[in-house]
């Protein structure tokens, strides 16, 4: 009869923990790389956002232009200190802006972000164009409070799109991406909404 010593019996059960662990770890890691960062776009290997719309019949560019320029009323609480240029001969309006990311960490740590972007919209006789690009974070955290780093988002985007980043990273990008979305849908939709005022 094989008689097992405690020592033994403690070791077996040390090398079964370490590899669940490992095991754990391992499938971990694979989940999340398997997450696609492909859904935000790119151009030169910083993050743009372009959408082109076409005018809705009835509204000609003045038309838009007023529209655009009631969103920003409606979405900020301040829009003069928002918008930077507001050219309505060459039909340009250009602001910077903010949103903010809360994502759940660990031990009840919570990750709080305020990102800061610029966004553009062109107006043309028939179409007119919503970009919205230069990205910054902010951490609401001790170590870097208050402090903006240009062109980091850029940075850890591109890490993670190559799976080197942890989930935190992807679900930042993944919730910065939908909060972008949905601003530049909303303002699309003010501007089709308001074609009912032009007839």
């Amino acid at each position: 009869m094989i008689r097992f010593t405690f020592s033994q019996l403690n070791l077996d059960h040390v090398k079964k923990t370490i590899i669940l662990i490992s095991a754990f770890f391992v499938l971990s890691t694979a989940k999340a790389q398997s997450i696609t960062l492909d859904s935000i776009p790119t151009r030169d290997s910083l993050i743009f956002y372009e959408k082109v719309f076409s005018i809705p019949e009835g509204m000609n560019k003045d038309a838009v232009f007023n529209s655009v320029v009631q969103w920003c009323a409606s979405e900020f609480k301040n829009s003069n200190d928002v918008i930077k240029l507001s050219d309505r001969g060459n039909g340009e309006i250009v602001g910077n802006s903010s949103f903010k990311i809360n994502i759940a960490g660990f031990a009840s740590l919570d990750f709080k972000y305020n990102v800061r972007y610029m966004f553009r919209v062109d107006i043309r006789d028939k179409k007119y164009r919503i970009q919205v690009n230069n990205f910054t974070k902010t951490y609401f955290g001790i170590a870097t409070w208050g402090k903006y780093r240009p062109a980091e988002i850029d940075y850890r985007h591109v890490l993670a799109k190559k799976g080197s980043n942890y989930k935190i990273e992807l679900a930042f990008f993944n919730t910065m991406n939908k909060s972008t979305n949905d601003a530049i849908t909303s303002l699309a939709n003010f501007v089709n909404k308001s074609k009912s005022n032009n007839f």
